[in-house]
């Protein structure tokens, strides 16, 4: 595929940079130089540049899963009921979490590629265009969610005792979702301009922490909730989960690698199937004979084939043919 690389002055610099000085840029930003150019890197190199920009990567991740933990020990605290409240419309409040980040990732992409070609003019213009479309699209998502908020927790089944907590904190997500939307499309602009990515390294870090999950679960839920009930289902729930985390990590390095060569459709089928067809299937089996347990069995199995699937798609190949225009 043929790239429009910027033009060059007289020494082969790039105009904005031909007056700094060598020594004064980083080596992360020589780095990156080469693969904008579409210079070849030696396997130290590839090394290096996954190292430095994944560690902008990983702290972000890890105070996002710290201030989940707070915020879960906060409402545990308060009660089983606030904790009920929140895992009824938690698939719900998932699901609109889906649509803003699948937004803000189809602009993102377009950046990326923009960027990758030397059209930073062309990256601004969809940099604008997109503040202004997921703007609309989350105001949207935020009149939707919160005109449903009253209604979702007896939609979804939930006992009169916890429905009005319930509709309060999703109507509080729902028209808090502009601002959700702006933290996924600038995180996602900052990733592609180069400024951090997702690291195949997270993979390394999830399964420590798969580990960690396992080994304190106990510990972990306890901080949580202090109904002894709620913490061995806890405890049971994080163990099954520690399984899943490699492959769960190896499906979502996977499943970036063929958005970032504009392959979307075939992952996207291969997400709905997994989830679809292997685990609700297993789960709807499971469930009358074991109960909670099956459920969390049913996911775990079910990570772990979309990572197999992801991996072997990308072993085949077949994604880079999408990016041969």
């Amino acid at each position: 595929m043929k790239r429009n690389l910027p033009e060059t002055d007289t020494n082969g610099a790039l105009p904005e940079q031909s007056k700094e000085h060598p020594a004064a840029k980083k080596k992360t930003d020589v780095l990156l130089d080469l693969i904008r150019d579409g210079r070849p890197m030696t396997l130290r190199q590839q090394l290096r540049l996954t190292v430095e920009l994944s560690v902008p990567a990983i702290i972000a991740q890890l105070s996002s899963i710290i201030m989940q933990y707070i915020d879960a020990a906060m409402v545990g605290r308060i009660g089983a009921e606030a904790s009920a409240s929140i895992g009824l419309v938690s698939t719900t409040t998932w699901l609109f979490w889906g649509l803003c980040t699948a937004a803000a990732t189809g602009f993102s992409v377009q950046v990326a590629h923009k960027v990758g070609a030397g059209d930073l003019k062309g990256a601004r213009m969809i940099l604008l265009q997109s503040l202004a479309g997921t703007l609309v699209f989350s105001l949207l998502l935020a009149i939707l969610g919160a005109s449903i908020s009253s209604s979702l927790p007896a939609w979804l089944g939930g006992d009169v005792s916890i429905r009005r907590d319930a509709s309060i904190y999703f109507f509080i997500f729902s028209i808090f979702l502009p601002v959700l939307q702006m933290i996924f499309l600038a995180g996602g602009m900052l990733r592609c301009s180069g400024n951090m990515r997702i690291p195949s390294l997270l993979g390394v870090i999830m399964c420590v922490m798969g580990i960690l999950m396992y080994l304190f679960a106990p510990q972990i839920i306890g901080m949580m909730t202090p109904v002894e009930e709620i913490r061995q289902l806890g405890v049971m729930a994080f163990r099954i989960e520690a399984f899943a985390e490699p492959m769960f990590a190896a499906s979502i390095v996977a499943y970036g690698v063929f958005v970032g060569a504009a392959d979307t459709l075939i992952p996207c089928l291969m997400n709905l199937f997994s989830i679809w067809a292997v685990r609700l299937t297993l789960a709807a089996w499971l469930a009358p004979t074991l109960g909670l347990q099956g459920v969390w069995i049913a996911m775990c199995v079910e990570l772990c084939f979309r990572g197999l699937i992801f991996l072997v798609r990308l072993k085949r190949g077949r994604w880079l043919k999408c990016d041969k225009t």
